[in-house]
């Protein structure tokens, strides 16, 4: 099992009604493919009872990538991203 999905199930388990992933691979986006099956996993293994936030140590980036960015996880509900 992932680290992110081990951590997700020891924090339910302790009843939190949130979540932060980090993406510290590689900044969130470069491979918006791989970040999407990445979160979908995660999203499918919490629910969406559960808030899910990103957290990633990228380099700051322009504004038309942040939101082309964000609108790629608009479908999974993501409650907050921090860089």
């Amino acid at each position: 099992m992932r680290p992110a999905l081990n951590e997700t199930t020891e924090l339910i388990g302790r009843r939190y009604t949130g979540v932060k992933v980090t993406f510290y691979r590689y900044p969130l986006g470069k491979n918006l493919r791989s970040d999407k099956r990445y979160t979908k996993e995660i999203r499918d293994h919490i629910g969406y009872d559960v808030d899910l936030a990103f957290s990633e140590g990228a380099p700051n980036r322009g504004v038309a990538c942040a939101i082309r960015i964000a609108k790629a996880f608009d479908e999974f509900y993501v409650f907050f991203w921090s860089s």
